[in-house]
């Protein structure tokens, strides 16, 4: 189920100062951040940022030497990943995301002439109609209106994009979900995604009107929208699913630029959910063998107690009849060939007894031996 990856200090270091630092996390299917700690923990230098375009351009930027090892770091780093799914997947995911690099992607438009079917809520909204949210809402989770107009655009060059490479976009509503969800099937997968304005956490000093304990106050966070939007892949399976789930506005980029990199996401997330949907299924398949082996295991041993019980009753039986049998011939001797009647009923009453005892020792029907299988529980 698990497997270890092993990363050389040196070998590390020259991958490391070979490519970008996005295509070897790539490579080891893990985020750039978690290579970056990687690095840290085997005390790495990394190339500064502009390295790459320098090298691009020509030129031949300084590289920096990999440090003498300290006797607190390793020069073995080991990573435990989960083993998911079967090779055929992952082979289905990388063809996907092949013909995805290669697709044409909508740009977002200026205005809306030919809105996506989707959208007319939300174009009802931007006419200044009240409406309340329903079950055919896009996952649109937007608090600021002047922002309403943007995320209607980008949403409709995202819905369009994801159709132009043959996947169809449609609205479900999750059980006991509060609301409407924005689907996208891929690999046979459902993958929910949304387009959310992003908050800023506000910490505010609350003084207290007498001094407690010390304490002359306390801090409040609250959040506010902050006019930034955030395309979001909604995954409940995070501990299963690696692939990157949120592209937001930032300092350098807009998420008008990212479309093409979130339908990728898309198809990542698609391939690692049916992934984690067939580990799944084994893990149930084994837990039900195991549940199943565990029950035979039980009725064998509750089999082998009642066929003990009813041994060591036929011996008890048989111990009994051979001691009334002894009894009787020791009467016989002590009283001689004069006995009264009543010893000689007496007499042939407990031999009349030894009989039965002997009988159902004996000759009552033997319980089958057979050791039980799945179908006789």
């Amino acid at each position: 189920m698990y497997r270890w990856i092993e990363y050389d200090r040196d070998e590390l270091y020259r991958r490391v100062w070979s490519q970008p630092m996005s295509q070897l996390a790539e490579e080891e299917g893990i985020s750039d951040r978690g290579l970056a700690k990687i690095c840290a923990r085997l005390d790495i230098p990394r190339p500064p940022r502009g390295y790459w375009a320098k090298v691009q351009a020509g030129r031949s930027p300084r590289q920096k030497k990999l440090p003498a090892r300290k006797p607190d770091v390793p020069q073995i780093y080991r990573r435990r990943v989960l083993e998911l799914g079967s090779p055929e997947l992952e082979q289905e995911a990388q063809a996907l995301l092949t013909v995805s690099r290669s697709a044409v992607v909508v740009d977002v438009a200026d205005e809306l002439a030919t809105p996506h079917r989707l959208l007319a809520r939300e174009l009802r909204r931007l006419n200044g109609e009240q409406l309340p949210r329903g079950a055919e809402d896009l996952d649109i989770r937007v608090q600021t209106p002047c922002v309403l107009d943007r995320a209607v655009r980008v949403m409709d060059a995202v819905l369009r994009s994801i159709e132009a490479q043959g996947y169809e976009v449609r609205l479900a509503t999750p059980p006991q979900a509060e609301r409407t969800a924005t689907v996208v099937q891929i690999m046979g997968v459902d993958v929910s995604f949304g387009l959310d304005e992003q908050e800023d956490i506000i910490k505010t000093f609350v003084p207290y009107t007498y001094q407690l304990l010390g304490k002359t106050g306390r801090f409040e966070y609250t959040r506010a929208p902050n006019r930034k939007l955030a395309l979001k892949i909604r995954v409940k399976d995070t501990l299963l699913v690696s692939a990157r789930r949120t592209w937001a506005d930032g300092a350098k980029q807009r998420v008008e630029g990212c479309i093409d990199a979130f339908i990728q996401g898309l198809i990542q997330t698609a391939g690692q959910l049916r992934q984690a949907q067939q580990l799944k299924d084994r893990w149930q398949q084994e837990r039900e063998a195991s549940q199943r082996a565990t029950q035979l295991a039980q009725a064998r041993q509750a089999q082998q107690r009642r066929l003990h019980a009813d041994l060591d009753a036929r011996v008890q039986k048989m111990r009994r009849a051979q001691d009334i049998h002894a009894l009787i011939e020791a009467i016989r001797t002590q009283q001689g060939d004069a006995q009264a009647p009543h010893v000689q009923q007496w007499l042939a009453w407990a031999a009349e007894v030894a009989r039965q005892e002997l009988h159902e020792a004996i000759e009552a029907p033997l319980p089958h031996t057979l050791p039980l299988q799945l179908e006789d529980i």
